[in-house]
């Protein structure tokens, strides 16, 4: 197995992994348990208003990565080559641009309340992508 088969592979399960993640946050119909150890006092707290919102906001991340895990599957399929700079680079960015911030509110839901999100899934998505980008690098240009 090559260093580009291992990079795709890389990114393939990236993107997947933002898939699954999108659409479970697309068709809850409460927020994720850790959500609701960082609400302290539970959904049953929240008015109908609050609840609407939460859920609102849930639905808008989890198209949000769909929509990152589908540009991270189309790209490593199409345009994923030795040399290809552009589709590496872009990957990389797509994957740090949605990640860095979504790991800032994740330590800080954790520092701040009792909730404790999946941190070691989005680690683990960062370090893929980060991996995945050195391997996809054209071996003459390193």
């Amino acid at each position: 197995m090559n260093r580009l088969t291992i990079s795709k592979a890389l990114f393939y399960m990236t993107g997947l992994g933002s898939i699954i993640m999108g659409l479970i946050y697309m068709n809850v119909n409460t927020p994720m348990p850790y959500h609701l150890e960082a609400l302290a006092g539970g959904w049953q707290t929240l008015d109908a208003k609050q609840s609407l919102i939460m859920m609102i906001f849930l639905r808008g991340a989890g198209s949000g990565f769909v929509c990152i895990g589908l540009a991270t599957l189309a790209i490593t399929r199409f345009a994923i080559k030795e040399g290809n700079n552009w589709a590496r680079w872009t990957l990389l960015l797509i994957a740090f641009v949605e990640g860095l911030p979504t790991l800032f509110s994740v330590l800080q839901i954790m520092n701040q309340t009792t909730g404790q999100p999946p941190l070691g899934l989005l680690i683990l998505s960062l370090v893929g992508a980060l991996a995945a980008f050195f391997l996809s690098a054209d071996k003459k240009a390193v």
